[in-house]
């Protein structure tokens, strides 16, 4: 039986890059900006992530109370020192994933570095997803999600977001009224969230 390449789980099992991660913010952010934009390849599988789930993978492996959002968009205009821009890929993390029989290949360089959130849509947009849990002598629970689903070049599905649901409801109906609800937002004042007034 043929087993899916998942470069998640590869770097997940690697103590050598895993460590790497939680001894350093650089290196951290370095393995997130090369998950951004770019197509890795092992054994003529594809794999891609978001720019989310990029910052989510290496907030696993840290394991030290970050999010996605403490590395999303950290390459743009970062002034830390050892940065580097969203789907940048140094020689360190080439040469790490290398050793787990990944090859990248990356986006195309004619794509300035202050358009590539426009590009990211190209392999990846929001779908709604069902998810069936079994639950042991009780029906099956059954829950309906917005989902970030990431395809490759052929428009197969090659991951799915599940650790970061947009919108997560017990039916499709609960779903629309939910997003719903969330579109009107737009049509009332911003809240300050110190002061709990209306800017």
């Amino acid at each position: 039986m043929k087993t899916k390449v998942d470069l998640e789980q590869d770097i997940i099992k690697s103590d050598y890059i895993t460590n790497k991660c939680k001894a350093s913010d650089t290196y951290s952010q370095n393995l997130y900006s090369s998950f951004c934009n770019n197509l890795f390849l092992k054994n003529n599988e594809e794999w891609s992530c978001s720019w989310r789930y990029a910052g989510g993978i290496v907030a696993e492996i840290r394991d030290v109370g970050e999010d996605y959002i403490d590395f999303y968009c950290s390459g743009i205009g970062s002034r830390h020192e050892g940065y580097v821009g969203e789907s940048c890929v140094t020689d360190e993390i080439r040469d790490d994933l290398l050793q787990l029989g990944w090859t990248i290949k990356s986006y195309d360089p004619s794509v300035s570095l202050d358009t590539l959130e426009a590009v990211e849509p190209r392999i990846w947009k929001y779908r709604i997803v069902r998810d069936i849990k079994s639950r042991v002598h009780m029906d099956d629970s059954i829950t309906y999600g917005i989902y970030e689903v990431c395809y490759d070049k052929n428009g197969n599905i090659t991951n799915i977001d599940k650790d970061y649901p947009c919108i997560l409801e017990d039916s499709l109906n609960d779903l629309k009224i939910t997003l719903q609800k969330l579109v009107e937002s737009f049509d009332s004042p911003i809240i300050d969230s110190d002061t709990r007034k209306d800017v």
